[in-house]
């Protein structure tokens, strides 16, 4: 099967996700500039109608596979155009199938072309609003049917898009930044504060389990002792270790943690 876009524009497979970054990350004027021929004298509303249509487009694509972010981490390989959330309460699939079944013509020699344009609608309308946002579905048509459209990123830092070497086989965790130097320094920065809550969480856990294990006879000794030796058995291979005060610190939330135990269980 061969798609052919009928749009004049010679943009390789692997080169399409590039193509749409850089769509969405030009300010308007100077994209503007560059379609004035195309969509006449409202280029400016145009273009921004153009730039909000694929935005909302791309940023859904994008979110869909971030739905468990704060569990898994950004997950580029589950994206999926069937994802639906309080933001997005319409997956954005319909519009894409609604793109395919009015643009698409069948050529059938000795293989299957598709031939993907505007519709006809779209060719002839003199509504530069609508013109625009039918351009947007077509570049993300083209985005979705491109080898590697998982390759599409959007910065947390700065909020650029941009596209990675390769499509990410494994969750990213702390945070999606590009490659510039502020953002780069965000996500290092991000990694070490998300490491030190991870931390801080399994220190209350650790105490937490100690605390339940910990009985008023002389075998386990005070409170504190028993559960800052248990904590800090886990963080030997650290290289770390607590004192008796930071129990008295954590106290109240160590015990929480045990009451929501119970709680869980019934």
């Amino acid at each position: 099967m061969e798609i052919r876009w009928m749009d004049g524009l010679n943009i390789g497979g692997q080169a399409v996700p590039a193509h749409v970054a850089a769509l969405l990350n030009r300010p308007i004027r100077e994209f503007a500039s560059g379609i004035r021929s195309l969509l006449g004298k409202e280029r400016d509303a145009a273009v921004a109608e153009f730039k909000s249509t694929l935005r909302g487009l791309v940023d859904q694509w994008i979110d869909s596979g971030k739905a468990n972010e704060t569990i898994t981490g950004d997950e580029p390989m589950k994206r999926n155009i069937s994802w639906r959330s309080p933001l997005y309460p319409e997956p954005f699939g319909k519009t894409v199938i609604k793109f395919w079944e009015a643009r698409v013509t069948v050529e059938l020699d000795d293989s299957p072309v598709f031939h993907v344009g505007l519709s006809e609608a779209a060719r002839g309308s003199k509504d530069s609003l609508f013109t625009a946002r039918e351009y947007a579905v077509h570049e993300f048509a083209r985005l979705l049917a491109s080898p590697s459209p998982q390759r599409l990123s959007r910065c947390d830092g700065c909020g650029r898009y941009f596209v990675r070497q390769r499509v990410p086989t494994k969750p990213i965790c702390h945070g999606t930044f590009c490659s510039r130097g502020k953002c780069k320094s965000k996500g290092g920065a991000k990694r070490v504060v998300d490491s030190r809550d991870q931390i801080a969480k399994s220190k209350i856990c650790w105490a937490a389990d100690a605390l339940e294990q910990w009985k008023p006879a002389s075998r386990f000794g005070e409170k504190p002792d028993w559960v800052v030796e248990q904590v800090n058995a886990k963080l030997l291979p650290r290289g770390e270790s607590i004192k008796v005060n930071w129990f008295t610190w954590h106290q109240t939330e160590i015990e929480a943690e045990v009451e929501r135990r119970k709680h869980a269980k019934g």
